[in-house]
């Protein structure tokens, strides 16, 4: 095969999904009888989960998703108006069917009049993750009324809270069984300093978990006496609004400002 003939990344990709989910799907089907002698595939999708059940392979008619398309040049598409996938010529965004479970990942591929379109979304554990963010939105809030009522223990608390929960989300993209059923403060404690280490998360964002979880002991348990600055305070306030709108991005991009 000649340079000019070598399979591009995306070419090889496309070729190992095939033959490590679906051509075996095809052959296992084909054994059982359940696909017709004149069988062509057009679709294709697989679901991966972060808690250890098996992989969901589909085919073709099977497939769920929610697909943002470009209108066609020379036609205009009413809401709730059919679009067939003939008429389809490139497509931005695919997300799992709203009866999918929200915590999979997944591989899609479809056959387009241009050419097959392959989307790829590892992002696990989405809608445990928006659950959390959701939450630290709720400390967030509370933590900015004990702000103004220069409630400083309780502004504290309600900070690592929130900042504890943003922590989480982020870590829940990991496919990792036994870390979405762990609680202990101290096991995201070093599993967030090693993803901060790698280069995942803003070294303020690190630094800031660390403040607050310092501090929280004196806020909630006043063993020793919590001396804070309200200039100090004030900036974790920004730092943390930066990390739930960071990680909200990356679950659902282009969420916060359609709303």
């Amino acid at each position: 095969m000649s340079a000019e003939e070598a399979p591009t990344g995306y070419e090889r990709t496309f070729r190992q999904f095939l033959q490590v989910y679906i051509w075996p799907e095809v052959e296992r089907r084909r054994a059982a009888g359940e696909l017709s002698a004149d069988f062509r595939l057009w679709a294709a999708q697989v679901l991966f989960y972060p808690d250890g059940r098996r992989n969901v392979v589909r085919l073709n008619g099977e497939i769920r998703a929610l697909l943002r398309v470009p209108v066609p040049l020379g036609r205009s598409v009413q809401a709730g108006q059919p679009v067939y996938l003939r008429d389809v010529v490139a497509i931005d965004q695919v997300q799992l069917a709203e009866d999918d479970d929200p915590d999979a990942g997944h591989i899609t591929t479809l056959a387009l009049q241009s050419g097959w379109f392959l989307s790829f979304d590892a992002r696990y554990n989405k809608g445990l993750s928006r659950r959390h963010l959701d939450v630290a939105r709720e400390f967030l809030a509370a933590a900015r009324s004990a702000r103004r009522l220069e409630h400083w223990h309780a502004c504290v608390d309600c900070l690592f809270s929130a900042v504890e929960l943003g922590a989480r989300a982020t870590l829940l993209s990991i496919p990792d069984k036994d870390f979405r059923q762990q609680t202990k403060h101290q096991q995201l404690k070093k599993r967030f300093r090693q993803w901060t280490q790698m280069g995942n998360i803003a070294p303020e964002q690190h630094e800031a978990f660390n403040k607050l979880s310092a501090w929280r002991r004196s806020a909630r348990y006043l063993d020793v006496p919590l001396r804070v600055e309200p200039d100090a305070i004030d900036n974790l306030f920004n730092i943390i609004e930066s990390m739930i709108h960071a990680e909200n991005e990356r679950i659902d991009p282009g969420a916060e400002a359609a709303e």
